[in-house]
């Protein structure tokens, strides 16, 4: 698929706070509905902006406790999506202020996701966005761990999705199991429908040391999904549990 007509405007890392901010999000605050289809009382969550300076990082015991946050998302964005390739747009050492890219490159991956997991009686589609909670991906000789610490839907319209999330990010070897590489990630993730079936999603991303909090690399990367199955009810994630179960407790929840 081309990319060209689909490249964001380029960013300079010193610009980082403001995505969080005015620039990316020009709302401070979002509605989450609540599903309860008889008492429709919209509730208004008051969101941080994304700072510079982040919160050092937290290690969650197995037995920690565990939010059921949902968001209700838009149609459009519904359903099991895979990317195939992305384009780097900026990779930038933030330890020895320089870039390590003279051009945009385009890299092949394989990550496929799905975005809703429940329905309401309204037929409206919400999404589940409870943490904390682990992910494993495979990538060559890589094994990568993904604490997931963090999840804000910081703009939701008929037209975009911005959500930020934050996470622990543990590289092992497959060989021998040795931790390779271990560092905090923080995401803001921005969801644009093309055409049916088609999205466009831009990621920035800032990595930042475990040990001092220290941000070491700011990356673009920007990629075209397409929906390879459509919305459908999930009642069950190895990665999130029960979520019938968590749905139903949120609908139920005391306003």
């Amino acid at each position: 698929m081309n990319y060209e007509n689909f490249l964001p405007t380029k960013t300079r890392p010193d610009q980082f706070s403001r995505i969080g901010g005015i620039g990316l999000f020009a709302a401070a605050a979002f509605i989450v509905h609540t599903c309860d289809p008889f008492s429709p009382e919209a509730r208004v969550e008051d969101n941080s902006v994304l700072k510079t300076t982040m919160a050092p990082p937290r290690w969650f015991p197995e037995n920690a406790v565990k939010s059921n946050k949902w968001i209700m998302i838009p149609d459009w964005l519904a359903g099991t999506w895979r990317a195939n390739s992305e384009v780097v747009m900026e990779a930038y050492d933030l330890v020895h202020n320089q870039s390590l890219l003279t051009q945009p490159k385009t890299i092949s991956i394989e990550r496929t996701r799905t975005i809703g997991m429940q329905r309401d009686q309204r037929g409206r589609i919400w999404h589940f966005a409870g943490v904390p909670y682990t992910r494993v991906n495979n990538a060559g000789n890589i094994v990568e761990s993904q604490k997931i610490e963090s999840i804000v839907f910081q703009r939701i319209t008929n037209s975009e999705v911005v959500v930020r999330s934050t996470a622990t990010i543990v590289h092992f070897r497959k060989d021998t199991v040795d931790v390779s590489d271990m560092f905090r990630e923080e995401t803001v993730t921005t969801y644009t429908p093309v055409e049916s079936g088609i999205i466009r999603v831009n990621f920035v991303i800032k990595d930042t040391r475990l040990e001092d909090n220290t941000p070491i690399l700011y990356s673009e990367k920007m990629s075209l999904e397409k929906r390879i199955k459509p919305f459908t009810v999930v009642d069950y994630d190895s990665e999130r549990g029960d979520l019938k179960m968590k749905f139903k407790q949120f609908c139920q929840r005391p306003e």
